[in-house]
């Protein structure tokens, strides 16, 4: 059989147009095991470079923000490939990423409550001022040192008339710029606690992207969001959904939004323009237990930062805060544009 799939094969790589609809519409993994059923099939698809290129991104659901010539003009994409299947067969690893920036402002004792604990599982919250529509911004590095003694809100104001904004210039504490390749995006983790604080967040929306977001243009791309607070305004969102899960034990519902479906998002977000892309939509009813809920990603996801929308407080009250779970992220980095050849 696989004889008579190589010689049809074969014949019909006499044509350009066979070869791009054979890496089209097969699956990354054969496109890679094609090559090993003859030189000339090996040739045809190798010559396909831009190809081969889109698959790979389409595959990842890279954003299309990604400046992506030096990619495209890679001339061993089929290397790219290989490597992103060898590196889908790794074990995800546990990252810390950098947050950086709020719109939501923090809480007394700043230093304290600040940004850096959002990723890191310590029982100390990320304490905002603002009580609802708070927007987050994490860049995925493992190169980011920034000294204890910076870490003072105070030094980051955008605006010093408006303490809720806040921007720490992370690029002036990478060590290494070129150790961050993209991430593929594989678990997502929400780390409940017993006690402590009486505002946790109760609905909030995770987008991911290859680039840091201009807030204003994060706050109108994600206007629809706004209202959605429980899963009956899913269908606000005009978003499908990929696939859903209720942890009935900890209370927590998770939708994965399908980022294939490019025209829902331009629904959603009024525009063919954005710069997110739209991933989970959580919602959770605390039970106040110290547990771990950890989410698989089920679609492949390609980023270099991870962004938040807080949508509202489990405090009713106007004037309480959003207190931010502690959150973990696993991964598996991947870097694109650097392809070896074989």
């Amino acid at each position: 059989m696989e004889k008579i799939f190589e010689h049809s094969i074969s014949s019909l790589f006499l044509e350009d147009f066979f070869v791009i609809q054979l890496i089209e519409f097969s699956d990354i993994t054969d496109v890679v095991r094609y090559r090993q059923l003859s030189s000339s099939i090996k040739d045809a698809i190798e010559q396909e470079n831009y190809a081969l290129f889109l698959k790979l991104k389409n595959y990842l659901h890279i954003p299309y923000t990604y400046d992506s010539s030096e990619l495209a003009a890679q001339e061993n994409m089929i290397s790219c490939i290989r490597g992103v299947v060898e590196a889908l067969s790794e074990e995800p690893q546990s990252i810390s990423p950098f947050a950086f920036y709020t719109d939501g402002g923090v809480d007394t004792n700043g230093s304290y409550y600040f940004l850096q604990n959002v990723w890191k599982k310590t029982g100390i919250c990320y304490c905002t001022i603002a009580n609802s529509n708070v927007h987050v911004q994490s860049v995925l590095s493992k190169s980011i040192d920034m000294p204890s003694a910076d870490n003072n809100p105070m030094n980051f104001l955008e605006d010093k008339k408006n303490k809720n904004k806040i921007r720490i210039p992370y690029e002036n504490y990478i060590v290494d710029p070129k150790a961050d390749p993209f991430h593929i995006l594989t678990d997502f983790q929400i780390h409940l606690r017993s006690g402590g604080y009486n505002a946790y967040v109760q609905t909030f929306a995770v987008f991911y992207s290859e680039r840091e977001v201009d807030n204003k243009k994060f706050q109108s791309l994600t206007k629809r969001f706004t209202k959605a607070i429980k899963p009956t305004d899913i269908p606000l969102l005009r978003l499908g959904v990929f696939h859903k899960e209720d942890e009935k034990d900890s209370g927590i519902q998770i939708y994965e939004f399908d980022i294939s479906n490019e025209s829902s998002i331009e629904r959603c977000f009024k525009t063919r323009s954005y710069d997110v892309y739209p991933l989970l939509w959580i919602t959770i009813k605390p039970k106040y237990v110290n547990k771990t809920i950890n989410y698989r990603i089920k679609q492949r996801v390609a980023a270099k930062y991870v962004s938040f929308k807080l949508i509202k407080s489990s405090n009713a009250n106007s004037n309480s805060n959003i207190d931010l779970y502690n959150l973990g992220l696993k991964t598996i980095p991947l870097r694109l544009g650097s392809c070896e050849a074989e």
